[in-house]
């Protein structure tokens, strides 16, 4: 949240969660799916995106257009 409206690398996520040892299955996510579930309730702009090949980003659906 702290990097919002920026991209977060997927890389950099892995590090802060895992340290030097990110698992080998897709932990990460099922971690964001979770994290979906809880803060983007059906029917609302969704707040968390996925940035294909790179990452996460976490957008104000109101906030305006850069």
């Amino acid at each position: 949240m702290k990097r919002a409206p920026g991209v977060v690398w997927r890389r950099d996520i892995e590090q802060a969660v895992w340290g030097d040892t990110p698992p080998e299955s897709d932990a990460l996510r099922v971690h964001m799916h979770t994290l979906r579930a809880a803060i983007d309730p059906p029917g609302l702009a969704p707040l968390l995106h996925t940035v294909r090949g790179v990452g996460y980003q976490m957008k104000d659906p109101d906030a305006p257009a850069a």
